[in-house]
């Protein structure tokens, strides 16, 4: 069986972006606040002052910060696959960088919306005082 080039790169695109997801999410468990997921879920069902919804909110706002960051990461990595591809020949190698940037961005800004949600039950805690 013969394997052509475009074959090969092709396969080496994809143990690329397997290796960059496997290494990315253990990344991104490092540069979280420390509120573990545990944390976070008990204080959702049990936030009632300013500062339950503040910690929530900067926790929200970390996250969408470091998910920024990834989507920005993989966008210059698929903007470089474009430019790797020779003329009149479409690479579609830079797909799966432009899926997870995608992806991540999405993930930002529902991070985003949680934490101006948590915002806006801060105020509302405080109002109540």
């Amino acid at each position: 069986m013969k394997i052509g080039k475009r074959q090969i790169r092709l396969i080496v695109h994809s143990i690329l972006t397997i290796a960059l997801i496997t290494i990315s999410i253990p990344g991104m468990a490092q540069t979280l606040p420390v509120l573990s997921k545990k944390d976070v879920n008990a204080l959702l069902k049990s936030a009632t002052t300013v500062q339950d919804h503040q910690e929530l909110a900067t926790y929200y706002r970390e996250q969408a910060r470091h998910l920024t960051a990834e989507s920005q990461r993989f966008t210059k990595q698929a903007d470089f696959m474009d430019t790797q591809s020779k003329q009149g020949a479409r690479c579609t190698c830079a797909a799966p960088y432009r899926y997870l940037s995608n992806e991540y961005d999405k993930e930002a800004r529902q991070a985003e919306a949680k934490a101006a949600q948590q915002e806006q039950l801060s105020q509302e805690s405080d109002k109540i005082k």
